[in-house]
């Protein structure tokens, strides 16, 4: 998924938004960069890393019952995860929120005589 942003901005340094620019090579290629980037966004941090909490809260159930006590050195593993799913999830809203509002302001600007 870095991989994929990075070689958006490597391949895109004029910073043209990449459903816009005409269809030249390059923009193919941006555009190509940029769908796989948006996969990879979704299916790791929205859907495996929530799925691999389920797993690490188990393991953390199973140490738990060998030794009696919920408080265990697996324990670090959900706390952490946790955090990293929520901070996904807000870098996901962010992300949905920012071409939700490019959207809107292009359809503002285009609605007063704007871009063709």
């Amino acid at each position: 998924n870095t991989w994929f942003l990075i070689a958006r901005r490597v391949f895109n340094k004029a910073g043209f938004p990449p459903w816009i620019i005409d269809l030249s090579f390059v923009s193919v290629r941006v555009k190509l960069i940029s769908i796989c980037f948006y996969i990879t966004w979704i299916g790791i941090r929205c859907i495996l890393y929530p799925v691999m909490m389920g797993y690490i809260v188990n393991r953390w159930r199973v140490e738990s019952a060998k030794s009696g006590t919920y408080l265990n050195i697996e324990l670090i593993s959900p706390v952490l995860h946790s955090s990293f799913c929520i901070l996904n999830f807000k870098w996901t809203y962010d992300l949905l929120m920012s071409k939700i509002r490019y959207y809107k302001r292009r359809a503002l600007y285009q609605n007063k005589g704007g871009w063709d």
